[in-house]
């Protein structure tokens, strides 16, 4: 159920030992199913990615960062660079577009022969052991061997296999994303603390690389929309620290929120 990054990604391993595989999917169709902007792929996806055979179009669509992050204070001077983790034949980190990275497993899942059926979902699952009966939405049923629960945060699988009342709840934080130009000095992901909240612009994407804003949901002292200082021109305010230049988040990607 659900062809969603988790869904897709199982079919294709699935189909790869031999199964026989059927994505369910409620949307109606694959754009319909992408939610997001951006993502990254850390090493150890890029590592999983590669053994069902979609690495090498991620990377080839995507921003690979030779270097994790660089972390700044609320002025900008320079904490710390973080390399990240590294394994042979790849780059620590992988940015992308969601919708890139959907298409690219789509096609993926298309070319090895799962069927994936959209508008489609269950309204009933019976384990009887060495098989499973599903019933589907419009009233149809059908047999499987395995059935995956891939369906998001909202999971229908999920209350005919784990005990009833477990649902997600909101932890009081949010991220607000917003696409901007990249600039060069974002090759990577930098960090930036803010008096009430955190400012991460990343590289998501190649052709039109993306930043992300994030910042803790308003609560008792916070000011929603309060972005911190900026120096002239617009720009958060950037100082040398150990004799180098940090490059702060520019006051435009602040402003766009």
């Amino acid at each position: 159920m659900g062809a969603g990054i988790g869904g897709l990604s199982a079919s294709i391993a699935l189909r790869g030992q031999g199964f026989g595989v059927t994505i369910l999917e409620i949307q109606p169709d694959l754009h319909s199913s992408v939610y997001g902007v951006g993502i990254i792929q850390p090493v150890n996806a890029l590592r999983a990615l590669d053994a069902i055979g979609c690495a090498d179009e991620c990377l080839r669509q995507g921003y690979a960062s030779k270097g994790w992050a660089r972390l700044l204070n609320v002025g900008g001077d320079l904490l710390h660079d973080i390399p990240g983790a590294t394994i042979p034949g790849f780059p620590c980190m992988n940015g992308i577009a969601r919708p890139k990275l959907h298409k690219i497993l789509t096609d993926r899942v298309i070319e090895t022969g799962v069927t994936i059926e959209y508008g489609a979902t269950i309204s009933d699952l019976r384990d009887e052991g060495d098989h499973v009966d599903v019933t589907c939405g419009d009233g149809s049923r059908r047999t499987a061997d395995l059935v995956v629960g891939a369906d998001g945060v909202r999971s229908v699988v999920r209350r005919f296999v784990l005990p009833d009342g477990l649902e997600p709840r909101y932890n009081g934080q949010s991220a607000f994303r917003v696409n901007i130009p990249r600039e060069p000095e974002i090759d990577q992901i930098v960090l930036q603390a803010g008096p009430t909240g955190a400012v991460a612009p990343r590289p998501d994407c190649a052709a039109r690389r993306r930043g992300a804003l994030g910042h803790p949901a308003p609560g008792p002292g916070r000011r929603p929309g309060h972005r911190g200082r900026r120096g002239p021109g617009g720009r958060t305010r950037g100082r040398r620290r150990g004799g180098r230049r940090a490059h702060p988040v520019r006051g435009a990607a602040l402003r766009a929120l």
